[in-house]
Order: C-alpha cells, then sequence, then structure tokens
C-alpha cells in the first residue's frame, strides 16, 4: 500500500476540516436561483455611468454579491446614495448580503452601480454585458440595455464623482 507524503495529508486533512467546520456554507446555491430584472443604464454623456437593476435571491441561503464586472468599463462598483449631516453623498459598497427570498434594487438615488470610464461610446439602445461575482465563486451575467432616462428619476449621469 503506498504512503500518502506529508504535504498530500495534510492537505486532505486542512480541507476536511473545513468542510466539516460549515466553511463556506454560505452561497451554496447554483446561481439560477438568483434573478435578475429590470436591467437599464441611462444614456448620459460621462465618464462615469449609473446601471440599475432588481436582484431576486430566490433560494433558501442568503447569498453575498462580492463583485461586479463589464467589459465596457475600465472598472464597476457598487455604491449606495447616503446622506450626512445634510451632505449628499456616496460609499462604496465591497459586498451586499441578500437574505433568501429578497429582493434588492438597484435604483437612482439609492443602490446603484458606478460605472467608470466606457471603452466605448454607448448610447441609446446599446447593450453591456454585465457580471455579477458572488462570494462561492459563482457567476451570474445578464445584458444591461442603454435607455433614455426614466420619468421621476433623479439624475441619470454621475458626471464629476471618482474621474
Amino acid at each position: 500500500m503506498r504512503r500518502l507524503s506529508p504535504v498530500c495529508t495534510f492537505a486532505i486533512a486542512l480541507a476536511m476540516t473545513h468542510w466539516a467546520n460549515g466553511a463556506d456554507r454560505e452561497d451554496v446555491h447554483p446561481t439560477s436561483e438568483v434573478i435578475i430584472a429590470d436591467a437599464w443604464q441611462p444614456d448620459a454623456p460621462s465618464l462615469v455611468k449609473a446601471g440599475y437593476f432588481t436582484l431576486t435571491n430566490t433560494s433558501s441561503e442568503k447569498i453575498t454579491l462580492i463583485e461586479v464586472m463589464s467589459s465596457a468599463f475600465e472598472s464597476v462598483e457598487m455604491h449606495r446614495s447616503v446622506v450626512v449631516e445634510g451632505i449628499a453623498g456616496m460609499e462604496a459598497l465591497e459586498r451586499l448580503s441578500i437574505a433568501p427570498g429578497e429582493t434588492v434594487k438597484f435604483e437612482p438615488e439609492s443602490l446603484h452601480l458606478m460605472m467608470q470610464k466606457p471603452k466605448r461610446t454607448l448610447g441609446e439602445g446599446d447593450h453591456i454585458d454585465v457580471a455579477l461575482v458572488f462570494s462561492n465563486g459563482a457567476t451570474k451575467s445578464f445584458t444591461m440595455p442603454v435607455k433614455t432616462r426614466r420619468a421621476g428619476y433623479g439624475s441619470a449621469s454621475h458626471e464629476g464623482h471618482h474621474e
């Protein structure tokens, strides 16, 4: 009978301990249990654009969104609009946890994507590929159309933010 090397034995023991202790059980669902709807980006002449959509967790487990990517932009960040001591501003979010059955809306003057430095000119009718990355390493991709600003929403532009 062959013996395992000490390094191999250690790696197996570490993996088994990690599994037995329940580590990384968060986000055990497939991404098919994440529903994305109402995605759009306002058509605005700016180097920093906003992105909006609705994200629903239909699983029975909490999920955690840790990154948003798009090949159409140099960077994409999750932001939340805030008012501190009467001054409006934004705070970047490194992660966003979504409870089982919860729906989170990325919308104007609230939670939104800050999409910085488009790699090409974007306008009404264009579509942007977006990928959400979850803490378990799973990704969920969708297409975000560029549309004229919807009536009743605030500023469509993020001009002047983080340029």
